[in-house]
């Protein structure tokens, strides 16, 4: 009982070719051919024999059909394939047995480094222009440069912020705080100018204006034109202090912006942005 041990056959004899199948299903795990003798009991040429030796082809076509023959019904049965003996080591051998699945070849040492760049070449060649060819994302040396960089910046942002913390939380709530004492001081000042300006305009009286006329303008009602122009009025009394206190709308709008702007300056200076993840 070796649960862990695989267990294979050896594949160097036309009879072990022709019941590949009912070997493949009795449940083995591997199959190896040995082409040495399978060359020779196929061909049935002596290979010791200097006579006939010349007529000894791992390369013949009927040798090379059994070959594919059973690698091809080992693949349905998730059988592994390799192969043994001097054929590996021909590239030819190699390019065959590659693009025909097998799993694995055994060569000799003086040539492993030359076969198996080969057989990389040949892998290559099999799926390049296919789906199965890995996607080619290139990236020059500067790009890689200024990424190296990014991620050295980030880094020392991310030290910063960890040392620095509770000063720059403490130094944003302060621009904040002063954001907020700016805003209602400005209104503040604005409202209390502007109404102390209409106020100060409802008692004055003109001094060409007698008694008599003042009593007889009290009892005539007001026109559509007296309207307007009291209001034209006090609409120049508020621009007129306006420009005076340097309070307009837009004057308050810039150093709101300028606050912003001074508040984002501030966080990117300090590089630590509330957003990054301490850890």
């Amino acid at each position: 009982n070796f649960p862990d041990i695989k267990v294979g056959v050896m594949v160097e004899t036309p009879a072990a070719v022709q019941i590949i199948k009912d070997l493949c299903e009795e449940g083995i795990d591997f199959i190896s051919f040995g082409t040495n003798d399978l060359t020779q009991y196929l061909l049935a040429v002596d290979r010791g024999n200097e006579k006939v030796q010349h007529l000894y082809d791992e390369m013949h076509k009927a040798v090379l059909y059994q070959l594919a023959y059973v690698i091809r019904v080992c693949k349905r049965y998730d059988v592994e394939t390799s192969i043994c003996g001097q054929a590996g080591s021909k590239k030819e051998m190699a390019k065959f047995l590659v693009e025909n699945g097998i799993n694995s070849i055994s060569v000799n040492a003086d040539v492993a480094k030359d076969i198996a760049e080969y057989v990389k070449e040949v892998e290559d060649g099999l799926v390049r222009g296919t789906d199965k060819e890995p996607r080619q994302y290139e990236v020059n040396k500067k790009d890689k440069v200024e990424r190296g960089d990014e991620n050295k910046m980030d880094e020392s942002q991310n030290e910063y912020y960890k040392e620095n913390k509770e000063k720059i939380d403490g130094d944003i709530e302060a621009i904040e705080e002063e954001k907020k004492e700016f805003l209602e001081n400005e209104g503040q000042e604005k409202d209390a100018s502007s109404d102390e300006k209409i106020d100060s305009t409802e008692g004055e009286i003109p001094e060409d204006v007698t008694k008599e006329e003042l009593q007889e303008d009290q009892h005539r009602p007001i026109s559509e034109e007296d309207k307007k122009d009291s209001q034209n009025y006090i609409e120049e009394m508020k621009d007129e202090e306006e420009n005076k206190s340097g309070l307009s709308d837009e004057q308050l709008k810039k150093d709101i912006e300028a606050i912003e702007e001074e508040k984002k300056e501030y966080e990117e200076d300090t590089k630590g942005d509330k957003k990054l993840d301490i850890y």
